[in-house]
């Protein structure tokens, strides 16, 4: 933290949107985001008002390995469809690109 003081720097965080309500059968990963979200917001707290951004990317499902079995289910997909605003998973492509965005 001295050098991000001393550089006006910035810290990224990857919470999901699961961290800021709840998901099916993920207790554990949403109390784990919901962790990195309260982190975020109180690193930003106390380092904001010292030059220090301090900012979360809180993607909803993004396809990956690790979500593969989940977008198998066309149940489970309709549920997500509905509260997605994009109406798919997103990329991990368009989650870097938030995140290179909130490094400016």
């Amino acid at each position: 933290m001295p050098h991000l003081l001393k550089t006006k720097g910035s810290i990224i965080n990857v919470s999901s949107a699961s961290g800021l309500g709840g998901d099916w059968g993920l207790s554990s990963y949403n109390a784990a985001k919901g962790a990195i979200t309260n982190f975020t917001r109180a690193l930003a707290l106390e380092y904001g008002s010292r030059g220090v951004r301090i900012n979360a990317v809180t993607p909803s499902l993004t396809s990956t390995e690790a979500t593969a079995d989940i977008e198998k289910s066309e149940a489970v997909m309709a549920a997500f469809r509905e509260r997605l605003p994009i109406g798919r998973a997103a990329t991990p492509e368009e989650v870097a690109g938030v995140i290179a965005f909130s490094r400016k």
